[in-house]
């Protein structure tokens, strides 16, 4: 939004790989300490042009980028349809029951959505008071 020059120090472990692609792209500058940092900055407040460059790919990067989470859930979304069976199977909401099951019925009675319920319960009946109903 803003395309501003960024400087920043060498730890990016937590974002290598996109920190690369824009040191890559020339879209931000890498120093190792103080000196470093003041000398980028001088450097960038001496040379608009060039500081204003480094600004329009940085947000060319962002833009190219935008939406990457949605992308990854959606990747995530794909994998896990494959791998976990439909809410459909068990509609009860009740974590650990038998698929098919009525209520809570075969269900341990410490399961989700019938906190404390006896196991042979049906729905959520006899669970403790302030209990959150499945649905």
């Amino acid at each position: 939004r803003f395309g501003v020059p960024v400087v920043v120090g060498p730890s990016m472990e937590n974002f290598r790989r996109i920190g690369r692609d824009f040191e890559a792209a020339g879209a931000l500058t890498v120093v190792r300490d103080g000196a470093g940092l003041a000398s980028a900055w001088r450097r960038l407040l001496d040379r608009p042009g060039e500081a204003a460059e480094q600004g329009r790919r940085g947000r060319e990067m962002v833009d190219r980028n935008r939406g990457a989470v949605e992308r990854s859930v959606e990747l995530l979304r794909q994998v896990v349809d494959l791998s976990v069976p439909p809410v459909a199977a068990n509609p009860t909401g009740c974590a650990g029951a038998p698929a098919g099951t009525t209520g809570c019925a075969g269900a341990p009675a410490d399961t989700t959505g019938c906190a404390g319920a006896p196991a042979d319960t049906t729905g959520c009946a006899g669970a403790p008071a302030g209990t959150p109903d499945p649905d």
